[in-house]
């Protein structure tokens, strides 16, 4: 969505800790692509795990298909037959969690306020 799209821009990007790295099996409009390769090429960030892009397929002219700290994935990451099974478990258990005011399992931005 609009309000989704470059949402992880260079200002975003450079909030996360020095030396992050950056997984991307959501939705690749959400990625400012360009500042993400410039701050991999800096070594600000660490690495990229990209299974989505901005355009898909991504252009082959892309410095991301290069870059030896970035693992490209053929938008697939969903597909594991036991995928909904694994994400459902883990919602119910964070349910409960959240429920009980226990710290939730498998955060991505641990240091987010929820």
């Amino acid at each position: 969505t609009e309000a989704t799209r470059g949402l992880f821009n260079r200002s975003l990007l450079t909030q996360l800790p020095e030396r992050a790295s950056l997984i991307n099996v959501g939705r690749g409009q959400t990625v400012d692509e360009v500042a993400l390769a410039e701050l991999l090429e800096t070594g600000r960030l660490r690495a990229a795990y990209l299974d989505v892009f901005a355009q898909e397929p991504l252009p082959q002219e892309s410095p991301l298909w290069s870059m030896k700290n970035v693992v490209i994935s053929p938008h697939d990451c969903s597909t594991s037959s036991s995928n909904a099974g694994r994400c459902q478990e883990i919602f119910e258990r964070n349910l409960l969690r959240f429920g009980r005011g226990e710290p939730l399992e498998c955060l991505v931005w641990p240091a987010a306020k929820l």
